[in-house]
């Protein structure tokens, strides 16, 4: 699929899938933009059905300005106030990656209980911290306002060994 950016419509383009999930890993495929421009990167998010923000993000970025360059994994959340007020920001990483046009790349994240990780490219990352062990209601892939291509979409449900 190819994913392209309307700027009208006043945010990045945001594949989601609405569905009550807790320990589960992600995999998807993607492509960045050939051309150099800004807001270049791609994302996995699992949010919170409760408050704005994400209990998790994976994000490899190589030009957009709302994350560090490089490969990292976010939690933030937010009250759903006018101006959504961070309630927790827990930032693991960033880590450097190389990522080149036109080539295929899978990131996966794996959240099982209170711990996270997810890999690029041969590039690991992970964070424990018990804001991540939530339900979680949504599921959304980010290519950013650049746009890119995604295919191959899987997620499965694992069980803790807790």
């Amino acid at each position: 699929m190819t994913v392209v950016n309307h700027p009208e419509d006043g945010h990045g383009p945001v594949l989601t899938l609405i569905a009550p999930v807790s320990d589960i890993i992600i995999e998807c495929e993607f492509q960045v933009p050939s051309s150099l421009q800004k807001d270049r990167h791609f994302r996995i998010f699992l949010d919170h059905p409760d408050y704005a923000g994400h209990t998790i993000q994976s994000t490899a970025n190589l030009s957009s300005v709302f994350r560090p360059v490089g490969l990292s994994l976010q939690h933030i959340s937010k009250k759903r106030d006018a101006q959504k007020t961070i309630i927790k920001d827990l930032e693991f990483g960033p880590k450097p990656i190389e990522l080149n046009p036109n080539t295929w790349y899978t990131m996966r994240i794996d959240i099982v209980g209170d711990r996270a990780w997810t890999r690029v490219n041969g590039i690991e990352l992970s964070g424990t911290n018990l804001v991540l062990d939530v339900e979680k209601s949504k599921i959304g892939l980010n290519p950013g306002m650049a746009g890119g291509k995604v295919r191959n979409f899987r997620a499965w449900a694992v069980r803790s060994k807790n």
